[in-house]
């Protein structure tokens, strides 16, 4: 420990930095007590009354910032989008959800893809409508008995699913087969990123039963705001079921409310509003006129760290999400360099794994942040990234 740590004075105690951020009033941490299924719980006071709400918000502050790039097979500079064309894309496939698949406030759309924008156009579509989105994991195997993807799909009784043309090729007999067994739920099967797949790899009845994304999407001449017709979720609404990993038995789900999903952008920033506090600096800067967060996304968008941590809470602060279609540690240091990425989170392989393939000094300078989880990492992988990364928040 260095002299000047051991010195260290702080401007204020921890009770006092956690009375400025959670009793101020129409501060983003203002915290109260709530009776919410028969519990008093402690809840942020000032939270949006939904992700609905809360998107369009965001979407709007931040219109013409930069949200998605992918690393695209079939493009080398990426495919792009700002905050304004997706919230546009998400109104338009909410308005198909509810008017060709009708899909209303409280059902259940599956997505089962790997990354690419689309799945974040789905779950945003789905918060827009009151859907509930469900995130499988695209890698379950779709074989056995019983399979887990199968199982995953079934067991939630989707009305809607979305699948990348991967899913699509390996399920579509079954589909088919098992269709009587949805209840009659299941209203329609969209395939995304058809174009990704070798076609002369695909049997010539792979669309049959199931229709393109973008064909669907271009063909829609409704209102674009058809999805409003579906009114506002409340707090403790569903938005969204996850699973469990299914390690000793079959993947379980996990219901979601709004408030536990919004929850989770103040409780990111918390630590770093009263560490500023502590040692005498202004809280850190929101919105506009803050420097935009540039996010290396590799964990899958199926995963709740995923989602939680990149598509609501980056989008809280107009971050840029930089999304790779899988784990590549050439193609990741190619991106953190190209898109100037301030920001890494991932299991520790993948943090190892790219630090290992020799990121250049000026790709590092930018990374302000690094996180890691999900997985046993290393003791000395800490200290290692703390050399490595010297100006980062670990």
């Amino acid at each position: 420990m260095s002299t000047e740590t051991q010195n260290w004075t702080p401007k204020i105690s921890l009770q006092r930095c956690t009375d400025l951020l959670c009793k101020t009033p129409g501060s983003p941490y203002e915290t109260e007590h709530k009776l919410i299924d028969g519990r008093i719980q402690r809840v942020y006071k000032n939270l949006p009354q939904s992700l609905r709400r809360f998107w369009l918000m965001v979407s709007q502050v931040y219109a013409d910032r930069e949200y998605i790039v992918y690393d695209s097979p079939t493009s080398s500079s990426g495919d792009r989008m700002t905050y304004g064309q997706l919230a546009y894309h998400a109104q338009i496939a909410a308005s198909v959800f509810r008017k060709t698949y009708k899909v209303r406030k409280g059902d259940r759309v599956g997505i089962v893809s790997r990354n690419n924008p689309e799945w974040i156009v789905a779950w945003w579509a789905c918060q827009l409508l009151g859907a509930v989105a469900v995130a499988i994991n695209a890698w379950l195997p779709a074989h056995g008995n019983p399979s887990p993807l199968k199982h995953c799909i079934q067991h939630t009784q989707c009305k809607l699913l979305i699948l990348d043309a991967e899913r699509a090729e390996k399920l579509q007999h079954w589909i088919c087969e098992m269709s009587a067994g949805f209840d009659n739920k299941l209203n329609g099967v969209l395939v995304i990123r058809h174009q990704e797949v070798d076609q002369r790899e695909l049997r010539k009845d792979i669309w049959k039963s199931m229709h393109k994304w973008d064909q669907v999407m271009g063909d829609y001449k409704g209102t674009p705001e058809e999805w409003k017709k579906e009114p506002e979720c409340l707090p403790e609404e569903p938005c969204s079921i996850f699973f469990t990993s299914g390690t000793t038995g079959l993947p379980k789900g996990v219901l979601n409310s709004h408030r536990g999903f919004l929850t989770n952008i103040p409780n990111s920033t918390f630590n770093r509003a009263r560490h500023n506090l502590r040692i005498g600096e202004p809280l850190p800067k929101t919105g506009p006129q803050a420097p935009q967060a540039v996010n290396l996304i590799a964990n899958p968008l199926f995963h709740v760290m995923g989602t939680t941590s990149f598509v609501v809470v980056g989008s809280a602060g107009g971050s840029k999400l930089v999304l790779m279609r899988k784990w590549d540690k050439v193609a990741a240091a190619r991106l953190v360099e190209r898109e100037k990425v301030t920001g890494l989170l991932g299991v520790p392989y993948m943090i190892l794994d790219l630090d290992d393939d020799g990121m250049s000094e000026s790709s590092r300078k930018p990374i302000v942040g690094v996180a890691f989880g999900g997985a046993p990492a290393p003791s000395s992988m800490l200290a290692d990234l703390k050399k490595k990364f010297p100006g980062a928040l670990m």
